[in-house]
């Protein structure tokens, strides 16, 4: 394949304050949006990207799991599946919990069905999988629905607290393991090949009342009792009457020093809370206010529900919805996207207040799924209904739109300079680049936002798979650049 050099000409200005916005990107779909009008239609919906970049879109339509794929901008593949759309028959939208793409194979676990899917990259059922393509698994406990897939295994939690490692490629139980954890509510990932699971217990407190932890296991299940206090930390408390708000609204994440995230609503809705732990399970005081970031109303104003979180460069995304007013919804419920500093003060060089609210002024939208593609753009999926009046509510719509970060400058002055940047595309084992402007480091993301490596020299090795990537250059002037990287 042939090596091309990208020119990239910078725009430079002798004064300048930095300061981000958030504009839908035309583009994409219709005007910024791909909605997918009746023929998805599912409270659960549910989005993931594939390594190329394309969308797969999860949800429900008379009791069918309706898988759909869409290009890259926002229009439907119709090469995928019938015309777009793969259907599964017989499963119910409130089953619909997880979805996963590996190497473009489509994985969806319903925990409460005991059963995992597997759909081929070209949207066909694969039915050397299980039977026809599902694998149902015997159990008297259903299967909590937060879980890990670690290459090709899936750890899966019972309500009982027993560790199942499936094996993806055929759908086989390697292994069951009892942790001895009772009224567990799911698993997440945790540093250095380990898990974190959740679990709630009867406070000292009484009153249905009830704690809940985080307990820190090995891939066999045992617990790791140098984490925390005896291998467990305390998060919050809540009542039983909320055990299912809790599971919805909250997550753990990771970032890439191995700290620990806990983000949530609390007790019911009215503050959402993220906390910040170290790998060892110890609560980090000098994060926001000691070791807590707590805003009302989910983050956002009065009323909301927490979707989820990402990190990507030293910076927390926070995603959900907020509710002007309450019970009367009309029209007042919009998606909401937050912007925090590694420390957990509000960044707001993010759209001036470190917050970004969507209204279509039509639509109330519940966002679901936040897909950060690189430092200068996102994607944000969810659902979106019609209050007819307060009885009644138009079926759920599924949308995903297509939003830009850009830079606003506020300049004196400005001048175009010649110096110019480049670099040497598609790359083989080595970076490298010619540039007239010193450049201090530059980071490399996955398309769905992750950062996978950081270099700081010229002719790196950069120890990447093959794919493409977004490449931001960051200049020792403070000016930064964003260019697609091909790696062969």
């Amino acid at each position: 394949m042939k090596k091309h050099i990208l020119f990239i000409p910078l725009l430079l200005c002798s004064i300048f304050l930095n300061a981000q916005n958030i504009t839908l990107d035309n583009s994409f779909g219709t005007s910024g949006f791909a909605r997918l009008n009746e023929t998805i239609v599912s409270s659960n919906g549910q989005s993931a990207l594939q390594s190329d970049g394309k969308i797969i879109i999860l949800g429900n339509k008379n009791d069918n799991i309706i898988i759909s794929r869409l290009n890259t901008n926002g229009t439907l593949d119709t090469t995928f599946g019938v015309n777009g759309y793969c259907t599964i028959s017989n499963f119910n939208y409130q089953d619909l919990y997880a979805l996963s793409v590996i190497e473009n194979n489509i994985f969806v676990f319903v925990p409460y069905e005991k059963a995992l899917l597997k759909v081929s990259s070209n949207g066909t059922i694969d039915n050397s999988f299980g039977t026809n393509g599902i694998m149902f698994y015997s159990t008297s406990e259903p299967y909590c629905p937060r879980y890990v897939i670690d290459g090709n295994y899936l750890f899966v939690v019972k309500t009982d607290g027993v560790l199942d490692k499936i094996n993806l490629l055929n759908g086989n139980i390697i292994s069951s393991t009892p942790t001895n954890i009772a009224n567990t509510k799911g698993i997440y990932r945790a540093p250095n090949n380990k898990l974190l699971l959740q679990s709630n217990q009867l406070s000292s407190g009484g009153n249905d009342m009830y704690d809940v932890n985080l307990t820190l296991l090995n891939y066999t299940g045992n617990i790791d009792n140098t984490f925390g206090t005896n291998g467990t930390i305390y998060l919050k408390t809540v009542n039983s009457n909320h055990f299912y708000d809790t599971l919805l609204n909250e997550g753990v994440v990771t970032d890439d020093s191995d700290n620990i995230f806990y983000a949530s609503n609390t007790d019911p809705y009215d503050v959402f809370m993220l906390k910040k732990f170290s790998s060892n399970g110890v609560l980090d005081t000098t994060f926001a206010t000691n070791g807590t970031y707590q805003d009302s109303g989910l983050v956002f104003m009065n009323y909301g529900e927490f979707t989820g979180l990402q990190f990507s460069s030293n910076k927390i995304y926070i995603y959900g919805s907020h509710f002007l007013s309450l019970p009367n919804f009309n029209n007042d419920i919009n998606m909401v996207v937050r912007r925090l500093n590694s420390d957990g003060t509000n960044d707001t060089s993010f759209n001036s207040t470190g917050k970004y609210i969507y209204n279509t002024n039509s639509y109330e939208e519940i966002l679901s799924n936040f897909h950060l593609i690189s430092p200068t753009s996102f994607l944000a999926s969810g659902y979106t209904f019609n209050v007819v009046d307060q009885a009644q509510v138009d079926e759920n719509q599924f949308f995903i739109g297509k939003f830009d970060i850009t830079e606003s400058t506020l300049s004196v002055n400005n001048s175009e300079n010649q110096n110019v940047f480049y670099i040497e595309n598609p790359v083989q084992s080595k970076l490298n680049f010619i540039t007239k402007q010193p450049v201090s480091s530059i980071e490399i993301y996955t398309t769905d936002g992750k950062l996978v490596k950081t270099i700081t020299k010229n002719n790196s090795e950069i120890n990447i798979i093959k794919g493409v990537y977004i490449s931001k250059i960051n200049f020792a002037n403070g000016k930064t650049i964003n260019k697609k990287l091909i790696k062969n």
